[in-house]
């Protein structure tokens, strides 16, 4: 062959003779056409169908690939396609398993992740349920939310449980679904209360065994139609007497620590109190009076007062009066009675938020010692709105 030039081989070319290649073969000279010279002596060879065997690349048809430390294996079943038209990584521990059912999509607007233990998978059917075993948890990070725009039901077995943050974690649940199992919130703490009701508008029909909040008051219906007010008291006492002046000033029935209550706007409470006064024997009144701090809408209570001895029996029958007024309104005529109980039942209604200070009055210095004696109380509670008539299945 007197031109050896690659180039200028053609497919029919040989090397003959002394243009032998030496072989690799058993030491054997191996005799090749003019293409394969030219495809192996080239820097982009062009292979059909070839047998790699065990081999090393950096890329095939410009898809990097990026060599594992020790090795890896990609398998995708015969006949199946695997696309991805972003940049996408998966995440999991040794056999985990991520199964969509045919023709679903698991779509996520955000940064989401779910995290598993070994062996447990997490499966979206065509009802869209997820399903989990044994101490299967779903956990929300920080700041995160999961929705579901149609049925999703979650369902599991023995230690199942949904965890949240523990800082602001929270489950809205919409419309009108339902628990069949049992319901345990987490333990409160100084910041975050186990659970909380949002204020809303009540049903026009109470259903049996219904809570409800409009902001006022706590409601549950016991019996069809017939919700009630659940009793949310707040109350004030005196745990040792009080000292009160020897004068004839308006004086706070408790100690300062705890002797005026803040009232929410545009609500009516029921309140009742009852005081036990020690005093001298100089003769006096005594009055009582519920210092409102912004005007009350109304305020109506029934007093009663005896005069008498400590420990004595009151053979007499006590004063009684209906007031209408949160200012001082005497209760009894002059007495030199060194005790004096007095009993109130009424309702107060407020249009802006208030205080109340519950107080008493005497009409002179009754001397000796003057104390509101211990065990005394005040206690209210709110039963609806100001205008609020009834609650119940009246008619």
């Amino acid at each position: 062959m007197a031109d050896t030039k690659i180039s200028n081989m053609t497919a029919a070319s040989t090397l003959t003779g002394a243009e032998l290649i030496a072989g690799v073969q058993s030491g054997a000279n191996v005799k090749i056409t003019a293409d394969q010279q030219k495809t192996w002596s080239s820097n982009a060879p062009t292979l059909v169908t070839p047998v790699l065997g065990v081999a090393t690349a950096t890329s095939i048809n410009k898809v990097a690939l990026t060599a594992p430390a020790s090795g890896s294996t990609l398998t995708i079943a015969d006949g199946k396609t695997l696309t991805s038209s972003v940049t996408m990584t998966l995440q999991g521990g040794d056999a985990s398993v991520l199964s969509i059912a045919a023709a679903k999509t698991l779509t996520a607007s955000a940064s989401i992740t779910i995290t598993g233990t070994d062996g447990k998978a997490l499966t979206v059917t065509n009802s869209g349920t997820v399903a989990g075993g044994d101490a299967w948890v779903l956990a929300i990070a920080a700041g995160k939310t999961l929705t579901a725009s149609n049925s999703l039901t979650f369902t599991g077995t023995d230690s199942t449980s949904f965890a949240f943050p523990s800082t602001s974690g929270s489950v809205a649940v919409l419309g009108a679904q339902s628990f069949t199992g049992q319901q345990t919130f987490a333990v409160g703490t100084t910041a975050i209360a186990p659970q909380v009701l949002q204020s809303g508008t009540n049903l026009t029909t109470a259903a049996v065994g219904a809570i409800e909040f409009d902001g006022k008051c706590f409601y549950q219906t016991a019996i069809a139609s017939s919700r009630q007010v659940v009793g949310t008291e707040q109350f004030a006492t005196t745990v040792t007497a009080t000292t009160l002046a020897n004068d004839n000033s308006t004086q706070s029935v408790f100690a300062a620590a705890n002797d005026v209550l803040s009232l929410a706007a545009a609500t009516t409470f029921q309140f009742e109190c009852l005081y036990y006064i020690n005093t001298g024997n100089t003769t006096h009144t005594t009055a009582t009076a519920f210092a409102a701090s912004s005007a009350f809408t109304s305020i109506q209570y029934w007093a009663e007062l005896w005069s008498t001895t400590t420990t004595t029996i009151s053979t007499t029958a006590p004063s009684v009066l209906d007031v209408a007024v949160s200012t001082a309104t005497v209760l009894n005529a002059t007495s030199t009675a060194t005790r004096t109980t007095i009993r109130c039942r009424g309702i107060i209604r407020t249009n802006l938020a208030s205080t109340v200070t519950p107080q008493v009055k005497f009409s002179a210095d009754p001397t000796g010692t003057c104390e509101v004696a211990a065990n005394s109380y005040f206690r209210i509670w709110p039963v609806g709105t100001n205008a609020v008539a009834a609650v119940g299945n009246w008619a």
